[in-house]
């Protein structure tokens, strides 16, 4: 038998150096399959949001141009009662489909809410939103603006179109619970919005700002009772 001597296997030690860098290329490659990962699942979140957020305000907006809608609900002029204008909007929103009314504007959203108009009693025209996380909550609000929008180029009031209403809002999709009371102003039937979304930006996961417009067409007309401002 022939006896090589140079002939030498790995020793105990390159073996060990060798598997722990085996392990450590391991454990980075994970890391980054799981980035990976949790970037797609955030990105694709984002977009289902965005998704549900844009349907939704699809919906708003084909809801204020509803012939009409502004008569059938009795909206004429402004309520006697101050409150009742600055609450009540055309477009209606809960979380319970099988209950006629809207929700309070201070409640807690939902992971699933419907979306229909003032004059649908029962609600058999709403669309439901739902995302797939459960944990996640959407909530709409809503305020109506006095001319503080209708400005012209010169930052003067535009009074060619004063028997128009807009309303503004906002639609939210958040986590935990929100104290949406903290930021609505009574007095003028406002949200504060920046500052619910600044003190609450660990919560809300995406937001959509929308606008729609509606007129007072019998008011225009000279029918009720009214200044033509509102």
């Amino acid at each position: 038998m022939k006896i090589l001597k140079d002939e030498r296997g790995l020793s105990l030690i390159e073996l060990l150096g060798a598997l722990a860098i085996f392990g450590l290329v391991a454990i980075l490659l994970s890391s980054v399959l799981f980035s990976i990962s949790k970037a797609s699942t955030v990105q694709g979140q984002q977009v289902e949001f965005q998704q549900t957020a844009n349907l939704m305000v699809s919906q708003i907006e084909s809801i204020s141009k509803t012939p009409g809608i502004y008569q059938d609900a009795q909206y004429y002029g402004k309520f006697t009662a101050p409150d009742k204008w600055k609450d009540i909007h055309i477009v209606k929103t809960g979380a319970d489909a099988s209950n006629p009314s809207a929700d309070d504007k201070y409640a807690s959203g939902a992971n699933k809410i419907y979306v229909t108009d003032i004059n649908d009693n029962d609600n058999t025209k709403a669309d439901t939103y739902q995302i797939k996380e459960a944990g996640i909550k959407i909530k709409v609000l809503q305020q109506k603006n006095e001319n503080d929008e209708r400005k012209t180029h010169y930052g003067t009031g535009n009074y060619r179109d004063s028997f128009s209403i807009q309303t503004s809002g906002i639609v939210l999709f958040y986590k935990e619970e929100i104290e949406f009371s903290k930021y609505y102003d009574k007095s003028t039937g406002t949200w504060q919005l920046e500052k619910l979304l600044a003190e609450n930006s660990n919560k809300v996961k995406y937001s959509r700002k929308f606008v729609y417009s509606y007129r007072d067409d019998q008011k225009a007309k000279g029918d009720v009772p009214g200044n033509g401002r509102w």
